[in-house]
């Protein structure tokens, strides 16, 4: 659990560089990546089916 003195904002580079980042808290962060960790396990859980790409010939 964090302690208050371990809150903190992370930027976030949603936009353009020239724009200042956005400040996302911490624990809206962590969640949001572990949103696509499990997204991601899934998918590699899930077979993939070769192509079948033609061979190319000049």
């Amino acid at each position: 659990m964090l302690r208050p003195e371990d809150d903190f904002e992370l930027p976030v580079f949603d936009r353009p560089m020239e724009d200042p980042p956005s400040r996302v808290p911490y624990e809206v962060a962590v969640r949001a990546f572990e949103e696509i960790i499990v997204a991601l396990k899934l998918r590699e859980k899930t077979p993939r089916v070769a192509e079948d790409i033609p061979e190319f010939k000049m």
